[in-house]
């Protein structure tokens, strides 16, 4: 499993306050984030403020802590990374201190040994609590607040030699810029001009981050005053965290070329998002050019609370892992298709299914996922079979269907039940006869009364992450409760009782206004009230769904109870105002907004938010900036000139409101292949870890209790924390603020 910065358990206002609570007087604080299991999880976190104590000043909260008083308190240190490793403190106890255990709630911030010596990491800022535990139990504390006060000058010397898969730090470009001389820094550090040519293409503004993710690739447009010859970047997060960089043109950089990109270090970016976690991140780009500065360049962030926790599987075409067509690319090798997968905060992807082949026996693309992440069915290139892939256990390959039975199929959360689309979506059969319910584990037939009796041809089933409802489009069958079925135009929900394999009560969530668009690929939201869906606009072939050659489609959402359905306009491109906020460019890059495919949402919350996978064909900054079209590697070169053609993630609001954009601003999955074709991602929870076994949170664990970094049967008469398994908000602790949301406490960001 792979380990990060250490957990942090951010605690807000009234979580001091309530410091003696059984419920939060344990903690996993000692653990490290470690590939967490991702249904719901806020890393273990008991509020929603980012760590911050509830002023505005970063004052502290009076805490009475009893008979033990805990010195010194408070304490506020301010550390300057460049100034050497920060002093430690010793805090001591007064009363009978005979088996004390010392504890930081923060462990973000440092570490406090048995002798209640705090080091502080110098790296991330925020405000904790110095415990002090007699029996598990708290009986005093201190807050303690540190801040962060960081300047640098250049990058580290090789950070630009190795592009990998997925480009220098996951996200492309040329790497980190040199130190920057003392004149260019007086540059730089002086009042700034205004240039009309500065413009932030990427990351966009008010974008909401995930922690433990890789850093973007901040991406400008040139300055009209001429070449940039140096950058600073400033990171922010008031009162706890201020950062500078100064960079000069990145080596790799070729002669000529503008100076119009540069990553932030990964260290500086966890630090960063970390000390912001629950609140804002403002970031100010500044260039030297001729001996000016130019700029600020402005944003501002969203940090969610926690890391996001799951595995995106999804196809690609011209991927560096197999060659299996039996045609070249257009440069004279051959190229491959496959099926891959990318860990949330990885750099590279992995390969799940397909294989290097004389011809396309060996491609695996096509394919659907379930939510807990047990089993994946994927298509075969050259033909109607369908393979299942046991994912809990070496992506075990087994082919027990019927030829042209499960192709495109919804399953259900665990992947042991399999609702089968009835519509051809490729050149080749993969579906033949009525829709119907199949055993996932033997490719057996399941009686399922009530299906049939209303439909016989759907498209692109999916099942709810409580097992209780189904979605579809809805092609042909008798219809009912005041629905006709009309050739894919409407969007259908069903209740199903995982017992009896019964489905009932049909409702029309939304129809299509027009005969060239239609509802495809929705999405349940994680407590099952809302379905998110692709509203397709018709393209320039004659495939009702397709999502190339012109296809143009954007991201709806509508509400099970109300019907009501609105865009995910955020999430398309266009702000509140309705203007477009996505860059436009040359080669057909003016609507950009229209170019969202395919979505996919994660079976839980996690740090406050819902996550949601798509494919979208829009500008990536100025590293993927072909034609929507141009991602057949038959035709264009996509090695040099990367297709845009890619996966991206948003946040949606937890809790929703009928007819309002719930959605942010979506943001680039690092980790990609620069040169793939990456399309139809799925959103599924890593496989969940046994008893005993390490975890971060409850979300980890197949029990759904992770309590001191082992997994543990569910605590007798004790309250779930969060990103624990809950069945209603009343089993959530108090003092989290957190309600029950597809079945795990989650906090709700407001």
């Amino acid at each position: 499993m792979r380990t990060h910065f250490p957990l942090v358990l951010l605690v807000p206002a009234l979580a001091l306050a309530t410091a003696g609570c059984s419920c939060s007087s344990e903690s996993a604080s000692d653990t490290d984030h470690a590939a967490p299991r991702g249904r719901g999880t806020d890393g273990g976190r008991s509020g929603t403020d980012g760590g911050r104590s509830g002023t505005d000043g970063g004052g502290f909260l009076n805490l009475d802590a009893g008979s033990w008083r805990i010195s010194p308190s408070p304490v506020a240190l301010t550390v300057n990374p460049s100034a050497g490793k920060p002093d430690p403190v010793q805090f001591s106890v007064s009363g009978n201190a005979t088996g004390v255990t010392w504890r930081l709630s923060n462990s973000a911030l440092g570490y406090i040994d048995q002798n209640g010596l705090f080091t502080p990491n110098g790296a991330v800022g925020g405000v904790g609590e110095v415990q002090v535990l007699v029996g598990g139990k708290v009986v005093g504390s201190a807050p303690i607040q540190v801040v962060i006060a960081a300047v640098q000058n250049g990058g580290t010397p090789g950070d630009s030699t190795d592009a990998g898969a997925g480009g220098l730090g996951g996200v492309g470009g040329e790497g980190f810029g040199g130190a920057v001389s003392d004149d260019v820094l007086a540059v730089l550090k002086a009042a700034a001009s205004a240039d009309a040519g500065l413009a932030m293409l990427y990351p966009y503004d008010q974008t909401v981050f995930p922690l433990d993710l890789l850093p973007p690739l901040f991406q400008w447009t040139p300055a009209k005053a001429g070449p940039i010859d140096a950058i600073a970047i400033h990171l922010s997060s008031p009162p706890y965290f201020d950062y500078v960089g100064y960079f000069g043109r990145p080596a790799a950089l070729a002669a000529g070329t503008d100076f119009v990109r540069h990553p932030i270090p990964r260290d500086v970016w966890r630090a960063a998002t970390l000390s912001a976690a629950g609140s804002t991140l403002a970031v100010e780009i500044t260039v030297a050019s001729g001996g000016k500065a130019y700029g600020p360049m402005k944003q501002s962030y969203k940090i969610a609370l926690a890391p996001i926790n799951g595995i995106i599987y999804y196809q690609a075409y011209n991927t560096a892992f197999v060659q299996n067509f039996d045609s070249n690319a257009i440069w004279g090798g051959r190229f491959g298709g496959a099926t891959l997968s990318i860990q949330v905060g990885a750099d590279a992807p992995k390969l799940v299914a397909g294989k290097t082949s004389a011809d396309r026996s060996g491609c695996r693309v096509c394919h659907s996922v379930s939510a807990y992440g047990d089993r994946m069915v994927v298509q075969h290139e050259n033909g109607p079979d369908t393979s299942s892939y046991d994912l809990k256990n070496g992506n075990t390959e087994t082919t027990p269907y019927a030829t042209g039975t499960v192709g495109w199929a919804g399953l259900s959360p665990d992947g042991t039940l399999g609702l089968a689309n009835s519509i051809d979506l490729t050149n080749f059969d993969s579906n033949d006869g009525d829709t119907k319910l199949y055993d996932m584990t033997t490719g057996a037939v399941v009686p399922s009364p009530g299906l049939n009796e209303f439909a016989t041809q759907i498209g692109l089933p999916s099942f709810s992450p409580d097992g209780k409802h189904v979605a579809f489009s809805l092609w042909a069958g008798p219809g009912g409760a005041g629905i006709t079925p009309n050739d894919g135009h409407d969007l259908v929900a069903m209740d199903f009782d995982p017992a009896t394999k019964t489905f009932s009560h049909p409702v029309k969530l939304w129809t299509a206004p027009g005969a060239d668009q239609r509802p495809a690929f929705n999405s349940f939201l994680p407590d099952s009230s809302g379905v998110v869906f692709q509203r397709h606009f018709k393209g320039d072939n004659d495939d009702p769904l397709a999502s190339w050659y012109g296809a143009r489609s954007e991201l709806w959402w509508v509400d099970l109870a109300t019907k009501t359905a609105v865009p995910l306009a955020n999430v398309n491109g266009l702000g509140p105002d309705g203007r477009r906020y996505v860059p436009t460019g040359p080669n057909d890059h003016g609507t950009d907004e229209t170019l969202n495919y395919e979505p996919s949402i994660s079976p839980v919350g996690s740090g406050g938010y819902a996550w949601m996978v798509f494919m979208s064909r829009r500008l990536y900054g100025n590293v993927a900036t072909s034609d929507p079209w141009a991602s057949d590697p038959r035709t264009h070169d996509t090695r040099v000139d990367y297709t845009t053609k890619k996966i991206w993630m948003a946040a949606i609001d937890l809790q929703t409101t009928p007819g309002k954009d719930p959605s942010h601003p979506a943001f680039y999955i690092p980790g990609q292949e620069l040169q793939g074709s990456n399309s139809r991602p799925f959103f599924s929870l890593s496989p969940c870890v046994t008893d005993r076994g390490t975890c971060t949170t409850g979300i980890d664990c197949c029990t759904g209790f992770c309590r001191d970094g082992l997994c543990v049967p569910p605590p007798a008469d004790q309250c779930s924390r969060v990103d624990e398994k809950c069945t209603t908000t009343s089993d959530c602790c108090a003092d989290s603020h957190a309600r029950c949301v597809g079945g795990f406490c989650s906090v709700i960001v407001r």
